[in-house]
């Protein structure tokens, strides 16, 4: 797997993804599946193997895994599922308000006995780590986590370019594939929800 040794360095990190490489294969065959009947994701197979499997996983060659990990606008279970997958020991909450994505989000979790896969319609007050895809722009999100009161410890934001705030920056990973640039920030986030 010489596409996942190009971006994962950590030794750990590749030896849970070797284990559990048929069960993402599994995720990845039945994200197609439903594909055809709902609209989960526009992404050919090729991209859906980086973007759903591999980059959410980029940042961890330098952290730990977060005890747990809120997962906003989740989706067809980007990252959220992965990172349920390739860290069994982290709580990982979904949240999702398509009502045809959530009946995907709960056929997964029994499919794949994702025990720590939490889909909820409530947020608690403070995570240790938020993370969304969903959100058109980096902006927009930090008014939704400050309209609902959600906090935590970390913010996990992908990006496809360079235009927010350094000050709050914990790490930085920049990467391609496909020609295309991309960013991983995590931020503190009690230092960015104070601007």
């Amino acid at each position: 797997m010489k596409i996942l040794e190009k971006y994962i360095t950590n030794k750990e990190i590749l030896e849970r993804f070797e284990k559990n490489f048929e069960k993402l294969l599994y995720f990845k065959f039945l994200v197609f599946k439903w594909n055809k009947k709902i609209n989960l994701t526009s992404y050919n197979e090729n991209e859906f193997f980086f973007h759903a499997l591999i980059e959410p996983l980029i940042i961890f060659n330098a952290l730990p895994p977060f005890k747990e990990i809120l997962d906003i606008g989740t989706g067809f279970g980007n990252p959220s599922v992965t990172y349920s997958i390739i860290f069994p020991e982290t709580n990982v909450f979904c949240s999702e308000i398509n009502k045809k994505k959530l009946s995907f989000l709960n056929f997964l979790k029994f499919e794949l006995n994702l025990t720590n896969f939490i889909i909820t319609k409530t947020y608690k007050k403070n995570y240790q780590c938020i993370t969304a895809r969903a959100f058109k722009s980096f902006n927009s999100f930090l008014k939704f986590l400050k309209k609902e009161n959600i906090s935590g410890n970390y913010l996990l934001f992908f990006f496809k370019e360079n235009n927010f705030k350094k000050k709050s920056v914990i790490k930085m990973v920049n990467y391609k594939f496909a020609n295309k640039e991309y960013l991983q920030v995590l931020f503190n986030l009690k230092l960015l929800l104070e601007d």
